[in-house]
Formats: C-alpha cells, sequence, structure tokens
C-alpha cells in the first residue's frame, strides 16, 4: 500500500498534524479510502480504479498517478477540517462552573468557517472543475444533442410551416 504511505503523510501537513497529535495513521486512512471511494463517482479518471473501503484498498495502486492521489488527499483533507470545524461548533458556546471555579470558552468558529470557505474544500472544488473542463468532459455534455450520425438540418425545413402571412392578411 505505496499511497496510504505518501497519502497519509501528505494530509498530515496539510491538517497541520505533524506529530500525529490529533489522528492516528489508521483513522486518516480511512478518511483518505472513503475519500478516494466518493472522488470515483465525482470525477472520470483515465484509469478505472476498483476501491474496496472494507479491505482499504485500491487497485490499481494509485501512487504513480499525481491527478488521483492530489485529488483524494485534498478531499480528505476537507473532510478533515469539516469535522474539526463541526466539533469546534459543538464546542463554542460551553460554559461550566463548579463553585468559584468557571470554564468559558471563546468562540473561534469564524477562524474555522473561513478555513473551510478558502482552505482545502475550496481548493478541492476549484481543482475538480478546472479537471473537468480541461478533460471536456463538461463540453461534450452541452454538445452531444447536436452531434450524431441521426442529424439532418435539411429535414428541418420539411416540418416548418410559415404562417406569418396569415395574420396579416
Amino acid at each position: 500500500m505505496a499511497w496510504s504511505d505518501t497519502a497519509t503523510t501528505v494530509l498530515r501537513t496539510l491538517i497541520n498534524d505533524p506529530d500525529s497529535t490529533s489522528y492516528s495513521d489508521a483513522r486518516l486512512q480511512t478518511v483518505l479510502i472513503s475519500c478516494a471511494y466518493l472522488i470515483s463517482y465525482e470525477i472520470t479518471f483515465d484509469t478505472t480504479y476498483t476501491i474496496d473501503v472494507a479491505a482499504e484498498t485500491i487497485t490499481p495502486d494509485p501512487s504513480t498517478d499525481a491527478t488521483f492521489m492530489n485529488f483524494m488527499i485534498m478531499k480528505a483533507a476537507c473532510q478533515t477540517d469539516f469535522s474539526t470545524f463541526r466539533t469546534k461548533a459543538l464546542m463554542d458556546g460551553i460554559s461550566a462552573k463548579c463553585g468559584p471555579a468557571a470554564l468559558s470558552v471563546i468562540g473561534n468558529l469564524k477562524g474555522f468557517k473561513e478555513l473551510l470557505t478558502i482552505g482545502p474544500c475550496a481548493a478541492y472544488q476549484t481543482m475538480k472543475q478546472d479537471y473537468v473542463f480541461g478533460n471536456g468532459y463538461i463540453c461534450q455534455a452541452i454538445l452531444s444533442p447536436f452531434i450524431g450520425s441521426h442529424f439532418d438540418p435539411d429535414s428541418l425545413g420539411s416540418t416548418y410551416v410559415d404562417n406569418r402571412d396569415a395574420y396579416y392578411t
């Protein structure tokens, strides 16, 4: 599983967890394989990957496919940041008192929300849009009704009836 070693290291860098204090390697690999599964349905790649989430395997090994690896890692960074955002949102208004001692959490939720709008989630969406437009998948979808072996522009004139004269007489 060469892909998991590389992807885990890069993901740790993106989520600012170089010392493995927030997430274990196993947890990050679970996030990575889940994101690989999701992107395989969002984006069409040159290579077809078989992703087994339960066994945490990707066949063939995508470690040499920089495009797939970058999408998988960026999506995983987005999901990890979103998870942190949810946790912070739940804890944002905590205030506890026990006798004279009081615990209050100052809200820093806005910073995490901004991280989601300009961080890995935004970068993933931009990468996906650039990739899809760059490979012509969207253009093919737009042009597909107009290309084909059965389209005959000459046949349009035979069914068209000009009734303008009937209204002006």
